[in-house]
């Protein structure tokens, strides 16, 4: 018999345990992927009232809709054009902060509007009552403000956009 030859029984005793080792790691136990975790960030906003001291520098106003005066035909006289602040056409801000909280609200004396060269004045900025106002218990107010404009004498046609700043601060 050859030394080097491996006999039947120990040929088919090796297979044997290598299939049963390959079967063993390859069981449900052993072929479990590594866990996986995935993270979601959490927000919550708490309102302080309007005394608290975490009220104090929170205020936040965002604008929800523009100014908009329409269409004013040009001529040879001069056409004002107002827009009241209840009106669908004012721009409207909501203020945020502390609830329950009173603020004041500033608006600019006047603000230009341009197109190109050309220019136009809005002013007597206003709002729907006082300037001042109250914020809800979710610690929300909306604000509308309206404003006026003259358009000159032929006046340039065209579209005439401009900007105005509105600053909101606890009283």
């Amino acid at each position: 018999m050859n030394p080097n030859a491996i006999s039947r029984p120990s040929l088919i005793s090796t297979l044997v345990a290598v299939l049963l080792g390959t079967f063993t790691a390859l069981q449900p136990s052993t072929l479990r992927a590594a866990p996986a975790t995935a993270t979601a960030l959490v927000t919550v906003r708490v309102l302080g009232h309007a005394d608290a001291e975490v009220a104090q520098g929170a205020v936040t106003v965002s604008k929800l809709s523009d100014l908009d005066f329409g269409t004013i035909p040009a001529g040879p006289r001069a056409r004002r054009a107002v827009v009241a602040p209840e009106s669908r056409s004012a721009t409207t801000y909501r203020v945020g902060g502390g609830y329950n909280a009173t603020f004041a609200v500033s608006l600019p004396d006047s603000a230009v509007v341009k197109n190109g060269s050309s220019a136009i004045t809005v002013k007597s900025f206003m709002t729907a009552g006082a300037e001042s106002g109250h914020l809800s218990e979710q610690g929300t107010a909306t604000v509308g403000v309206g404003a006026s404009l003259e358009v000159s004498p032929n006046q340039v046609p065209g579209v005439y956009t401009g900007s105005f700043p509105l600053t909101v601060a606890y009283n």
